[in-house]
């Protein structure tokens, strides 16, 4: 078989015909093969090749037209995606200017709600300034013509002038705390405070309300709650006093009753329990939502027949969050409610035990109120006490031969039995009868002792302190008074400084009713001219006062006196906003009375201690107990312990008393507080008697 002649080539070619050359003789060779192998003639064979190659050459031709279209169309994609790419650049780029603006926009909107909220805040401080100035003036000469002589139409329009004033006064409070609350600007300003204490102050500011109301009103502390306690005092009052006031509000008779118990948190922590309960209307189990809602009441018909903004127990509940804890209610309609709600709180860094219980007391509580007496009971407990309970008056004259340094009478079996006081009192024992606050008690030499309900545990810790102080105890202790008002020191003389002269007036006037000596000036630099004339001992001092302020007159005087021989200044301001007693106390105050003042804040004000005169003298006779001393020597190696307890005394003593200047001298109130428990602590266990009362003045001053 012959080979099929070979294809012609065009001379000249380029190296893609080259290609395409090496291409055409692989396809001939294939070709030419496969006829030989088929049996195909040479004829045949060339006819083919012919063929064969013209596909090929068209094949090559198709394959380069495909790469270029293909070519073409990924330049077409990367155009159009590049013109993508540059759209969404613009895109973003439009976005990213109206994030910007809107940015800018949201920055001036908080910019100008910043303004706002500090304009209203200011205009709320302004306000609540100028209402509270003639608030003053309103309540305190209402204070003052419920005291004088008026007939019984004239002391009901004297009684509502004060419930006006007061109600406006707590609404004017509750619009300022919920406006600090929307603004987030409200924040816990934590120290040590005693919480029983804390209690009894709650207490007390509802007192007189409540036995108006006949009402009997009580405070249950369990055993193991802690006497002192760090967290934020104004703001835990304010919560309970809050509660309170509802619950007298809403309560016609019956009880209120404050709960207290305390459970330890790990490292060094409290989570305190409280719970305020009441016999009064109680709330529908479908109102109840409604309580923890702004400007929200049960009905309508609640604000127009008892009153208020509705804003009392928000506030309350966000407190109680801001401290850790959580406000809860339950209620049942037509017996009461009780709200409840927890805080919790730290231990101070030098826990000091507060209790007397190496002095220890025989205590006769007699009450026919079981839940009365008890809570009275526990009280004296907490202090160390050793407690007989009695429920009638036949019963408290069976125990009497028991002898008992203390007996409290409430004063329901003693108004009954006007001979019981006598019958119980066995001296060198006393004898206490126990007045609801804000009663009227009788005046005079044969008039009993009294002491306030509910009981405060402090005033009865110095009862008990009283008896062991009183060496050399009267024939009858039943003509000193330890009332209500007994803590008022009369005959004080007074320096008022106000610029507004109906202030000036009132003030003037309920000092002259409580038995003080007073003057009055108007500006500062006439107050400073006044104490370079006359010694006082207390200067009631306005803080916001042209010319020269009252912080500005503190400072003088503190340069100008020694603390010790320097009057005691209490500042006075119409503002009532967190910080402003701090602030008094920074400028070197010794305490703080907002307005509008009422006659008992400024009667337990003006109660507060005097500083300590240098040459004060000393009863050598009372510089220790000698029931305690005995105590101490009794049992086996008594002297040698006694002496043991000396040494101890005195050298620990020192140490803390060091302590104790040092934080006087840097004016830290906390480290100087800390300084003085131990102290006082020590000095109580030891029978220090002195030390113990002046120690006690220290720690009210630091309170």
């Amino acid at each position: 078989m012959s080979s099929p002649p070979a294809s012609p080539r065009p001379a000249g070619g380029t190296s893609e015909d080259s290609v395409h050359g090496l291409s055409d003789r692989s396809s001939e060779r294939l070709l030419v093969g496969l006829m030989v192998f088929l049996g195909a003639s040479g004829a045949g064979v060339a006819a083919l090749g012919y063929t064969w190659l013209a596909l090929v050459k068209a094949g090559a031709l198709l394959g380069a037209l495909l790469a270029w279209t293909m070519a073409r169309r990924t330049r077409q994609r990367a155009q159009l995606i590049e013109a993508q790419m540059c759209h969404q650049q613009a895109v973003m780029a439009e976005q990213m200017a109206k994030v910007e603006e809107q940015t800018h926009q949201i920055e001036r909107a908080r910019d100008e709600a910043l303004r706002a909220v500090q304009v209203k805040d200011t205009f709320l401080a302004t306000m609540s300034h100028e209402l509270r100035t003639p608030l003053n003036a309103v309540i305190g000469v209402a204070g003052l013509l419920g005291g004088s002589d008026l007939s019984e139409q004239q002391r009901e329009f004297v009684d509502i002038i004060g419930r006006s004033s007061r109600t406006l006064l707590e609404l004017i409070g509750d619009i300022l705390d919920m406006s600090k609350l929307e603004a987030g600007r409200l924040e816990p300003e934590e120290s040590p405070f005693d919480l029983i204490a804390c209690v009894d102050d709650a207490l007390e500011l509802v007192a007189t309300q409540a036995h108006a109301q006949r009402l009997e009103l009580r405070a249950e502390i369990e055993p193991g709650v802690p006497r002192t306690v760090v967290s934020d005092v104004g703001r835990l009052r304010q919560i309970l006093t809050n509660l309170l006031s509802n619950a007298v509000k809403f309560t016609a008779q019956g009880e209120i009753v404050v709960r207290l118990d305390a459970t330890p948190l790990e490292p060094g922590g409290w989570r305190l329990t409280f719970e305020v309960q009441d016999t009064g209307i109680g709330i529908p189990a479908d109102r109840l939502d409604r309580l923890f809602l702004p400007f929200s009441q049960v009905d309508s018909s609640t604000t127009r027949e008892y009153g208020g903004t509705g804003l009392g127990l928000v506030i309350s509940r966000a407190l109680a969050e801001l401290l850790g804890g959580e406000m809860g209610v339950r209620s049942e309609p037509g017996r009461g409610s009780t709200f409840f709600f927890s805080i919790t709180a730290r231990e101070p860094s030098e826990r000091a035990s507060l209790t007397l219980s190496l002095l220890p007391r025989r205590v006769l509580v007699v009450d026919d109120h079981p839940d009365g007496r008890r809570a009275v009971a526990l009280l004296a407990q907490r202090l160390g006490a050793i407690v007989v309970e009695a429920a009638t008056a036949d019963e408290a004259r069976a125990a009497a031969p028991q002898g008992f340094d203390l007996t409290l009478v409430d004063s329901s079996l003693a108004d009954a039995e006007p001979a019981l006081l006598e019958q119980l009192h066995s001296p060198p024992g006393t004898v206490l009868k126990l007045v609801p606050r804000g009663a009227r008690t009788s005046a005079g030499a044969d008039a009993p002792q009294t002491l306030a309900k509910p009981v405060r545990l402090t005033a009865l810790e110095t009862s008990l302190r009283q008896t062991a102080l009183d060496a050399d105890p009267p024939a009858s202790s039943l003509g000193r008074d330890r009332g209500p008002s007994s803590t008022t020191r009369p005959g004080q003389r007074i320096l008022v400084v106000e610029d507004n002269a109906i202030n000036r007036k009132v003030l003037l006037k309920m000092l002259e009713r409580l038995g003080h000596q007073a003057d009055a000036v108007d500006n500062g630099l006439a107050a400073l001219e006044a104490t370079r004339q006359q010694r006082y001992h207390v200067l009631l001092l306005d803080v916001n006062m042209p010319h020269m302020d009252g912080y500005t007159v503190a400072a003088e005087l503190g340069r100008r006196h020694r603390r010790s021989r320097r009057p005691r200044i209490i500042g006075v301001t119409a503002n009532a906003l967190p910080g402003d007693r701090e602030k008094c106390l920074s400028a070197g105050m010794d305490d703080y009375l907002p307005k509008p003042i009422e006659m008992e804040a400024l009667e337990r004000a003006l109660a507060g201690p005097t500083p300590l005169r240098e040459h004060q003298s000393i009863n050598q006779s009372n510089i220790l107990d000698p029931t305690l001393v005995h105590r101490l020597r009794e049992g086996v190696d008594g002297e040698q312990h006694l002496h043991r307890l000396c040494h101890e005394f005195l050298a620990d003593g020192a140490g803390q008393l060091q302590r104790l200047l040092d934080a006087c001298a840097r004016r830290d109130a906390e480290a100087a507080q800390q300084a003085a428990q131990p102290l006082l602590h020590s000095s109580r266990i030891f029978g220090a008697m002195q030390l113990t009362t002046v120690l006690l003045g220290v720690d009210l001053l630091l309170r």
